[in-house]
């Protein structure tokens, strides 16, 4: 069952794969690496919650999810 996050994930992905011209297979990349993130936005009652995300959030997330990562790795995270 395709619930909240993967329907916004593979919204992402087409719009990677179609408007930016990437390859399917980074396109894949990027979506995953942002999975954690989106998850994160699921309220209790099931729906995604974006109208009080800031940019620390983001922020936050890209150096919660990066201090033992290569510098390559931390700028792909922060690139998706």
């Amino acid at each position: 069952m395709e619930g909240p996050v993967e329907t916004v994930l593979a919204g992402h992905r087409e719009y990677l794969s179609r408007a930016r011209g990437l390859r399917e297979t980074t396109a894949r990349g990027y979506v995953d690496v942002v999975r954690p993130f989106v998850g994160s936005r699921l309220g209790a009652d099931g729906r995604l919650t974006w109208d009080s995300l800031t940019a620390a959030d983001v922020i936050g997330f890209v150096v919660a999810s990066t201090p033992t990562h290569s510098r390559g790795t931390a700028a792909l995270t922060a690139t998706a």
